[in-house]
C-alpha cells in the first residue's frame, strides 16, 4: 500500500507516457530474510506475466539482492525481455533517498530492450550475475568486479555494447556445447517442480582448524559445499586431514567447488600444484564468477538437473551460461603460456 502510493507520486506514467502493473510478492520480507522460496516466488510472478509486459523492475533490499539477481539470471537465461534489479539504500518515505534516483534510473533503462537480468544501481549498469555488493553505506553500493560496469547513467546514459552479453554457448567446445547443454535445455523442468530442500554449505577458509569445519558440513549431507580459498584457487593440500575429508565429499558425490576469496580475478586451478591436487581429487573450478553467481548457479543446476545428474551438473559449471564467467576459458595460446610460467615458477621455488 504505501510503496504503491510513493511510487505513484513520481508521475512514471504522465512524464514518460508508458504504461505500468505495480505487483508484489507476499509476505513482504526485509531482504535479510530471503531464502530459495523467495526466488520461487518472483520467478512465479515474472513467468505468469511474461508476455504481458515488455520489461520488469524487481524492488528488493539490498542485503541480498545480489544473489537474487545471479538466481533469476540463471533460471531467465533464455529470456529475450529486461529484468531489472534495483533497490536503494536510504528509503524512498525518507526525505533524502537514493530510491527515487534508482527506480526512475531503472525505468528508463527497461526501455533500451536489453535483453538479460540487470542491476541498475547508483548510476551504474550491471550484469545481474557479476555484481557484488561492495559497500554498505554508499550510495553506489554495488560493483562488478570482474565483468566491468554495463553502462553508467549521468547526465547521458552511456552503453558499453562490447560488454553485452553475447551467445556464450557458441563459444563452447563443440563436446560439451553438444553432451551437457542439449541436457539442460531440453528439460521439462517446471517453476511448480521447485525443489526448496537443495543444500549448499560454504566453508571460508582460515589458517587453521580447516578439516573439523569440512568434515561437520560433510555430516549435514549437503548436495555441495563452496570452498571459499586463498588466491587463484589454493587451500592446505599439506594438511592431511583436510585432503582426507575432501576426498570423503567427494566420494559422497558432495559437489565441491573452488571459489576464491580475493574480489578480482577467480579462480584457475592448474596454475600451482595446490590447485592441481584440488583437481585430481574432483573439486571443479568457479572461475572468475562473484560468491553470489558462485552459488545461485550451483543451486540453479541442482535445481533443474537434480543430484542424479551430479557428472553434468559439474562439467556445466564450468562453463558461461548466462555470462556469469567473463574471463576467456578458450584463449588457449594466453591460457598454455600461463601454466608454463607457473609450472617454471615453481620449478624455481
Amino acid at each position: 500500500g504505501t510503496l504503491i502510493k510513493l511510487i505513484k507520486k513520481l508521475g512514471i506514467d504522465a512524464q514518460l507516457n508508458i504504461e505500468y502493473v505495480l505487483d508484489r510478492t507476499d509476505p513482504l520480507i526485509d531482504s535479510s530474510n530471503l531464502t530459495n522460496i523467495n526466488w520461487k516466488k518472483i520467478l512465479e510472478k515474472l513467468i505468469e506475466n511474461r508476455y504481458k509486459y515488455d520489461s520488469f523492475i524487481v524492488l528488493h533490499g539490498t542485503d541480498t539482492l545480489a544473489y537474487t539477481a545471479s538466481a533469476l539470471s540463471f533460471f531467465l537465461k533464455d529470456w529475450n525481455q529486461t529484468v531489472i534489479v534495483t533497490g536503494s539504500q536510504i528509503p524512498l518515505f525518507e526525505f533524502r533517498n537514493d530510491a527515487y534516483r534508482n527506480v526512475i534510473d531503472s525505468i528508463v533503462v527497461s526501455l533500451l530492450k536489453i535483453p538479460e537480468v540487470l542491476v541498475v544501481f547508483g548510476g551504474k549498469i550491471l550484469r545481474g550475475n557479476c555484481v557484488t555488493k561492495e559497500s554498505s553505506t554508499a550510495f553506489a553500493a554495488f560493483g562488478s568486479p570482474n565483468g566491468g560496469v554495463i553502462g553508467r547513467i549521468g547526465v547521458h546514459i552511456d552503453i558499453y555494447r562490447d560488454k553485452l552479453r553475447k551467445d556464450s554457448i557458441t563459444n563452447m567446445p563443440s563436446n560439451i556445447q553438444s553432451k551437457y547443454i542439449s541436457k539442460l535445455s531440453t528439460t521439462d523442468w517446471r517453476v511448480s517442480d521447485w525443489n526448496d530442500k537443495i543444500k549448499i554449505e560454504v566453508i571460508t577458509l582460515v589458517p587453521q582448524n580447516n578439516a573439523p569445519i569440512l568434515n561437520a558440513a560433510i555430516d549435514l549431507k549437503p548436495d555441495g559445499i563452496i570452498l571459499r580459498t586463498y588466491g587463484i584457487g589454493n587451500a592446505p593440500v599439506g594438511d592431511k586431514e583436510f585432503v582426507k575429508a575432501l576426498k570423503r565429499a567427494i566420494s559422497k558425490n558432495i559437489i565441491v567447488v573452488n571459489t576464491t576469496q580475493c574480489l578480482h580475478g577467480g579462480v584457475e586451478m592448474e596454475y600451482y600444484k595446490t590447485g592441481k591436487i584440488l583437481k585430481q581429487i574432483g573439486v571443479i573450478g568457479a572461475k572468475d564468477m562473484t560468491h553470489s553467481a558462485s552459488f545461485t548457479k550451483l543451486f540453479y543446476l541442482l535445481q533443474i538437473l537434480g543430484k542424479k545428474n551430479i557428472d553434468i551438473i559439474k562439467n556445466l559449471y564450468e562453463v558461461d551460461l548466462a555470462g556469469e564467467i567473463t574471463i576467456n576459458q578458450y584463449d588457449v595460446n594466453v591460457r598454455n603460456y600461463l601454466i608454463n610460467y607457473f609450472n617454471l615458477y615453481q620449478e624455481l621455488g
